[in-house]
């Protein structure tokens, strides 16, 4: 497998990220349990690395859409407020998360590093990774997605 400028890059960038976490949010590494998603991923990642790291996005999306949605019921929002809202955008996305208390700051920077680490794999026109990086940010992925449905079940 030959790895490029960008999969060189991507790859060096999920490490770098991985060690952030585990010394800046230890409530990532502590939070987060192996689970039927996170096999399916990482089978995935074996047969297509970019699916993988896509789904793994995709899932992350997910429950940080319904997280918000959950804290703004939460606030008694009249529904003519929250009916009229549009779903966000993922930049936006990440902007609500931290107005709303549900990550903090260091949480939120993962979230939008996850994002942009997503988007080049997927606008990357030959985009070979190895499965270590792949792994790494599955994992890294998995880890908010925890944090965030931990905070769906307190909103």
């Amino acid at each position: 497998m030959k790895a490029g400028p960008v999969e060189a890059e991507f790859a060096k960038q999920v490490e770098e990220l991985r060690k952030e976490v585990e010394e800046k949010v230890p409530e990532a590494r502590a939070t987060r349990t192996f689970n039927d998603d996170e096999g399916r991923l990482l089978e995935l990642a074996k047969v297509s690395p970019r699916s993988a790291i896509i789904e793994a996005w995709r899932n992350v999306e997910l429950s940080a859409a319904r997280a918000v949605e959950l804290r703004l019921s939460s606030r008694e929002i009249s529904a003519s407020a929250t009916s009229l809202r549009t779903p966000l955008n993922t930049t936006a996305l990440g902007r609500e998360l931290g107005l709303l208390q549900i990550l903090n700051g260091q949480q939120v920077s993962l979230f939008h590093e996850l994002r942009m680490l997503r988007n080049k794999a997927t606008h990357s026109e030959e985009f070979e990774i190895d499965f270590e990086a792949v792994n790494n940010y599955i994992q890294l992925a998995q880890s908010l997605r925890q944090i965030l449905q931990n905070a769906e079940s307190d909103a």
